[in-house]
């Protein structure tokens, strides 16, 4: 028989030992791995019958079916083509995830060993590449937030795959975490130092029960934490949607013209396509480029340096923007589905597994990640966004597939497929 728990796991070491290569040189890893993990679902449900089982799945496959007919039948932005690529990009982030969740892969220890080895030899090529400089850099990794990007999963890894069978860190592991995350600093992105005191604070001082024991005295040091990562996120707001227009040229500050426009048009896009939105491959995708949508010549945006047919560079600049293909209602799903994992940490902090204070720390760390990178950055819907998306899935799946039995559906028993 065929072991569907072993599939997704050898996927997830592969892209994470990918996550360097995928940056420029293999770009479709992210895509491999979303198919050969719908294919175990699907092969799955075509073999056992588990179609219960990857219930969510379907309704992810569902709502981005229906806003693929409603772009090729209602709006007609782009071409049936770019709607069904930009079909696939947008399911790229969830499919892993769901599919964790269904399946509920478990990690042995030769997982974790090389999961461990290739975390620490992502950061030791990704600090490689930053000193090495500035052309080796870019030729490897492409961009500077990539080694920021990197080494913050790596650590995140390391952290998860560290933990003892009482359900503890060592110490040494813990501050080889730690230090592993402060050297993402490295990258001088604004956004990163938010995550790292966010990151930090969930390390070195949250604790289980932590609000309710201390009460006032909890809910300042969280209201500080958030305060410092507002704070040190400031700057990077400033840089690019305030004072970004500066008088000498900075190749840098190009962004910081064509991404309050891509922000401030996503706007206008939700006022004036209630409640759907533009549709897919319409306006901030990378499907939305070539063909070039009509929504950047209906809004007049299409002169724009970055955002123009000529020199689109900034069009996928920021994940944010592109929630306007969905409109209203697909903002609403999108936190719904946010909601709906947090609720499932809930219960996995609460579930009396010995892990279970280090898996919900990792997967908040994770998902602060992902919401603060949105900004501007699309990681959400490339190779490090997927890897994110599948541990926080393998970390729900024990409390998803719990609920399915209280509720009647019936837990996954069996992780293969029978020939």
């Amino acid at each position: 028989m065929i072991r569907t728990d072993r599939i997704c796991i050898l996927t997830l070491i592969a892209v994470f030992a990918l996550i360097i290569p995928s940056v420029k040189w293999l770009t479709a890893v992210d895509e491999l791995a979303t198919l050969v993990l719908a294919g175990c679902a699907m092969f799955d449900c075509l073999v056992n019958g588990n179609w219960r089982r990857y219930k969510l799945l379907w309704v992810v496959m569902g709502v981005m079916t229906f806003y693929a007919i409603y772009s090729v039948t209602m709006v007609h932005y782009n071409t049936p083509k770019a709607v069904a690529i930009d079909w696939i990009i947008q399911l790229k982030p969830f499919v892993p995830m769901c599919a964790a969740l269904a399946i509920a892969p478990k990690l042995t220890p030769a997982d974790r060993w090389w999961l461990r080895i290739i975390a620490v030899a992502n950061i030791v090529v990704a600090l490689a590449c930053f000193f090495a400089g500035d052309a080796i850099m870019r030729l490897v990794i492409k961009h500077i937030a990539h080694v920021g990007i990197t080494i913050f999963i790596s650590a995140m890894v390391y952290y998860i795959c560290s933990v003892r069978q009482d359900g503890t860190v060592p110490q040494k592991d813990l501050i080889l975490t730690v230090v592993f995350v402060l050297s993402g600093l490295v990258c001088t992105r604004s956004k990163y130092y938010g995550t790292v005191v966010f990151t930090l604070f969930m390390l070195l001082c949250y604790r289980p029960g932590m609000v309710k024991r201390y009460g006032a005295r909890s809910l300042a040091i969280f209201t500080a934490v958030v305060l410092i990562v507002i704070k040190v996120g400031w700057s990077k707001f400033n840089y690019y949607f305030v004072n970004g227009t500066s008088d000498h040229f900075d190749p840098e500050l190009l962004s910081s013209y064509a991404r309050p426009v891509m922000y401030a048009t996503s706007g206008l896009i939700f006022m004036d396509h209630i409640p759907f939105g533009s549709g897919l491959a319409s306006f901030g995708s990378n499907a939305s480029v070539e063909p070039y949508s009509g929504v950047y010549h209906d809004y007049q945006i299409d002169k724009v340096y970055g955002i123009s047919p000529q020199m689109p560079e900034f069009i996928c600049d920021a994940f944010y923007p592109s929630l306007a293909q969905f409109g209203i209602a697909g903002v609403a799903l999108f936190v719904y589905f946010w909601i709906y994992v947090v609720g499932m940490l809930k219960k996995v902090l609460h579930s009396g597994v010995a892990d279970a204070a280090v898996q919900y720390r990792a997967a908040w760390s994770l998902i602060v990640f992902l919401l603060i990178e949105g900004i501007a950055s699309t990681t959400f819907v490339q190779c490090p966004g997927l890897i994110c998306m599948m541990i926080i899935g393998m970390i729900c799946a024990p409390v998803y597939n719990g609920c399915a039995k209280e509720s009647g559906d019936g837990c996954p028993e069996p992780i293969a497929v029978k020939r």
